[in-house]
């Protein structure tokens, strides 16, 4: 059978963990009705007499254990059909056929978030096994920091000039470079030889090279503290199932192009769509399955990086269809 026809992954209803739960979720149901109706039964039914104080002091108990069982009723959900998923990387399509992915990194402080743990991310990200003319790497940076930009430069330079060559001549699976040097893969290598640990050492001293560098930058660099991200604290992502798989949450997750642009992009009038999506030509060609950026060569670059700092304007949706319906209260509406 050709692989183009069978599923790249299998959903698992786990059934012994959703009976597990389903139980635990009837009995603790049971147990809140049964203390639901004590609750109540003292307030109304009882004939000895209380005082002010004592009942203020009842309702408010009742009221919190009201507010506290209605979210634990809400969680359940996420433990009422929990499933698993088993995917099948083999079925993928020739390189010709995959689709182009974007990889988006964001930060906001480097006190909390480490510049080399941020820069290991994107190199890890640029070293991915996958057509390059079909991988875009995005690092958003939320605060502004020049030492960001600068760690930046200094990553490209070394995930270009080492790192990548290095993980594609020797087939490198761990493409995180912190991970790799200080896990056990590059003892255990099918090529082992001299000319591979000779390699690996070279790499590994341009590697602490490139620390060193960033550790500077980032000493040299003045620290703001910016309080705009939270923690996630806890995802329990076997219940959290929408129809096509996980609910986005938290970092991780991969979501198509079509998904951003709320419908798929086919047979739409060229002028339409710059009406919704803005006059870059650069953008609306990358709405097809099959974009493909334009040589790094310098004038090519140089016009490239004019419609980047243009698509980033703030003022780039004025007067667009998307400007005026994507908003927190409104949902974009398909293309007509």
């Amino acid at each position: 059978m050709d692989n183009t026809t069978l599923p790249l992954h299998l959903s698992h209803v786990q059934k012994s963990s959703s009976i597990i739960n389903r139980s635990h979720t009837l009995l603790h149901s049971t147990a809140l009705i049964a203390l639901i109706y004590y609750r109540i039964a003292s307030f109304f039914l009882t004939t000895k007499p209380s005082n002010l104080s004592t009942s203020f002091s009842c309702l408010l108990v009742f009221t919190g254990e009201l507010i506290l069982s209605f979210i634990w009723f809400l969680g359940q959900a996420y433990r009422f059909r929990t499933v698993t998923r088993t995917v099948f990387p083999e079925r993928l399509p020739e390189n010709i056929e995959l689709p182009a992915v974007d990889v988006f990194i964001c930060t906001a402080d480097p006190s909390k978030e480490p510049t080399l743990e941020v820069m290991n991310t994107v190199i890890s990200a640029i070293a991915l096994d996958y057509p390059p003319d079909k991988l875009h790497v995005y690092l958003s940076d939320d605060g502004g920091y020049s030492v960001t930009l600068e760690a930046m430069k200094e990553a490209w330079r070394f995930a270009k000039g080492y790192w990548v060559p290095f993980c594609r001549a020797y087939g490198i699976k761990t493409r995180c470079p912190e991970a790799y040097f200080l896990g056990e893969e590059g003892n255990t290598e099918s090529s082992s030889g001299s000319e591979f640990m000779a390699d690996r050492e070279r790499v590994k001293e341009k590697y602490e090279n490139f620390k060193s560098r960033v550790m500077r930058i980032r000493q040299n660099s003045i620290i703001v503290v910016n309080r705009d991200h939270t923690a996630v604290v806890e995802v329990q992502w076997q219940g959290l199932d929408g129809l096509q798989g996980p609910i986005v949450s938290g970092t991780g997750f991969y979501i198509k192009r079509e998904a951003l642009y709320a419908n798929p992009i086919k047979d739409v009038d060229v002028m339409e769509l710059k009406q919704y999506f803005g006059p870059s030509n650069e953008f609306i060609k990358s709405f097809g399955r099959h974009y493909k950026p334009k040589d790094h060569q310098h004038s090519a670059s140089v016009t490239l990086m004019k419609e980047t700092q243009y698509l980033a304007s703030c003022a780039y949706e004025n007067e667009t269809k998307w400007g005026k319906e994507a908003s927190p209260k409104q949902i974009l509406p398909s293309i007509p």
